[in-house]
This record gives structure tokens, sequence and C-alpha cells, in this order.
């Protein structure tokens, strides 16, 4: 997500590369500058993200845990529902 607060690294190679940060990735072979400006990209984006929610690393894996918990209750809930409806039927 370039947000205009990058490096100049960054802007500049956005600036000689009009698809960045969207260039595809049928290439595999990066030079040094396009690793670098996707690698400071993404650390940009991630310290953005963290400021404007004001996660920590706690707090993100807190958040984690409720969905994961959520989604595992989502699932149970299901198949007792499924068993509920037909106690014969095989799992799928």
């Amino acid at each position: 997500m370039l947000t205009g607060a990058e490096s100049a690294d960054v802007f500049n190679y956005e600036k000689k590369h009009a698809e960045f940060p969207h260039e595809p990735t049928s290439e595999q072979w990066f030079d040094e500058a396009q690793f670098e400006s996707y690698r400071k990209l993404g650390a940009h984006s991630l310290e953005h993200f963290r400021e404007k929610h004001e996660l920590t690393l706690e707090r993100l894996f807190e958040k984690a845990e409720k969905l994961h918990r959520h989604e595992v209750q989502k699932v149970l809930d299901e198949e007792k529902e499924r068993v509920r409806k037909d106690p014969f039927e095989t799992a799928r």
C-alpha cells in the first residue's frame, strides 16, 4: 500500500517502474533495487497499519486467537446441526 510517506528509495523505484507495486510475479529473478523496494514497502505498510490500529504483537495474537476460536466453534456448530438433522448421514 503506497501512502506517500515511503522512503526515497521506494518513491524513486515507483517512478521508474509504472507497475510497482503490482509487478507480475511470473519473473522470479528480482534485482536488488526491486527486492529492497518491495521489502521496504512491506515494512512501511505494516508499520502504518500497526500505528493506525494501535496494535502490539500481543494484541495481534489475541485477535488471531479470538478469530480462530470463533471459526472452530462455527465448524463444530455446523457439524452438530448436520448430525441433528440426519444422524445416519455419513460425514462429508
